[in-house]
């Protein structure tokens, strides 16, 4: 049996002797597009993929929550982090809440591969950043009154779930004018 993971482009991951930053967008993306928030039980279908591509656009618009981050929060690397801030669950799966909490070994895996696709987009700096847990805690809010009923949202951010295939390929959009905007800066 092996260890690695079957890639959609083809190739295999061991997440236990490489580094998941080298593992192509594309299949982040199409983890990410192919896997449902909240176990697949909303009311539509509703992908990580999407709730990363959220993630990134509502940091770009500056909507944050508290101070002394503001200066950063518009910035390309934050934007990518945000983007960025679920990849691991491309191979590792969106396990709930309640489950992930008490699955100390899942923890440590994912923090590895987080730390993986952070580094290899010189984003380490952004790992536990305060300002994009708090864009993942509104965004869930948020996403819980559009896909749930019972829930309720007042902010100001807009949830209209897209199906699968254009998550992917809004997923990677995002990405490469990020990932562009970034390497423009730097060279």
């Amino acid at each position: 049996m092996s260890s690695s993971i079957i890639m959609a482009d083809g190739s295999e991951f061991d997440p236990w002797t490489q580094n998941f930053g080298s593992v192509p967008i594309k299949c982040i993306a199409q983890g990410l597009a192919c896997e449902h928030r909240f176990a697949g039980q909303s009311r539509f279908e509703y992908t990580v993929a999407q709730h990363c591509i959220l993630a990134s656009r509502y940091v770009a618009n500056g909507n944050y929550i508290g101070t002394g981050e503001e200066v950063f929060s518009g910035s390309q690397k934050v934007k990518l982090g945000a983007l960025l801030h679920d990849a691991s669950e491309a191979v590792l799966k969106d396990i709930p809440g309640p489950f992930k909490k008490r699955l100390f070994s899942y923890k440590s895996i994912q923090n590895k591969l987080d730390k993986d696709i952070f580094r290899a987009h010189n984003i380490e700096q952004l790992l536990d950043s305060p300002i994009i847990k708090r864009i993942d805690k509104e965004l869930l809010d948020a996403e819980r009154a559009v896909l749930f009923r019972g829930y309720t949202y007042t902010g100001s951010i807009r949830v209209e779930p897209w199906d699968s295939k254009y998550a992917y390929y809004e997923f990677l959009r995002t990405y490469r004018e990020l990932w562009t905007s970034i390497n423009r800066v730097n060279s």
